[in-house]
C-alpha cells in the first residue's frame, strides 16, 4: 500500500471534499469575537472569547438536513456555503448533537455560561447545576448565535492557526 502524505497546503486545496473525521471536536469562537480593528489587533481579548467545542455531521446527517429541513446557499466568489433551515428543529436537533462544550458565553446579565455536555454540568458564574441537558442549555443562546453555530457544525468551521494559539 503506497502511504503517500499531503501537505497541510494540498489538504487545504482540498478541503471542500476531504471526508470526515467522524470522531474528531473542534474548536470554534463566534465571528463577532474573531474581529479585528484598524491595526489588526482583535477587538474582544482572546481571555473573553466564548469558545463552543463542536462536532461536526457526518455525510449522512448532512444529506438528512438538505433533504428535510431547508437547503444549501453556495457562494462561488466566497467558496463557501451556508445551510438555510426551513424549521427551528432541524437547527436544535443539529445542536443538540454538535455542541460538546461550551465555555466563557456571556450573558446579557453579565454573567458567564460554561457546560460541559458529557457531564451534563451548567456552570453560570460559580453556581454549578448537574443533570442538566444540552436542550436545556440551547434556551440560553439566542436564534443568530444558533444559526452560527448550526452552519459551523455543518459546514465544521474551524478556527485559523493564528485565532488557534491564543485559545
Amino acid at each position: 500500500m503506497n502511504e503517500k502524505k499531503l501537505t497541510p497546503e494540498l489538504l487545504a486545496k482540498l478541503s471542500k471534499i476531504t471526508g470526515f473525521d467522524l470522531e474528531a471536536d473542534f474548536d470554534y469562537v463566534p465571528k463577532v469575537f474573531r474581529e479585528k480593528d484598524s491595526e489588526g489587533k482583535y477587538v474582544f481579548p482572546k481571555e473573553t472569547w466564548a469558545v463552543f467545542k463542536l462536532r461536526s455531521k457526518d455525510g449522512l446527517e448532512v444529506a438528512d438536513a438538505e433533504d428535510n429541513a431547508g437547503y444549501i446557499e453556495y457562494n462561488a466568489i466566497a467558496n463557501t456555503s451556508i445551510f438555510h433551515p426551513h424549521s427551528g428543529a432541524s437547527r436544535l436537533d443539529t445542536l443538540e448533537k454538535g455542541i460538546v462544550v461550551i465555555k466563557n458565553l456571556p450573558l446579557e446579565n453579565g454573567s458567564i455560561l460554561s457546560y460541559n455536555k458529557a457531564e451534563a454540568k451548567l456552570t453560570i458564574d460559580n453556581k454549578i447545576e448537574k443533570e442538566v441537558s444540552i436542550r436545556d442549555v440551547l434556551k440560553y443562546l439566542k436564534a443568530t448565535l444558533q444559526v452560527e453555530l448550526h452552519n459551523a457544525i455543518n459546514e465544521k468551521s474551524t478556527l485559523t492557526e493564528e485565532e488557534l494559539s491564543g485559545l
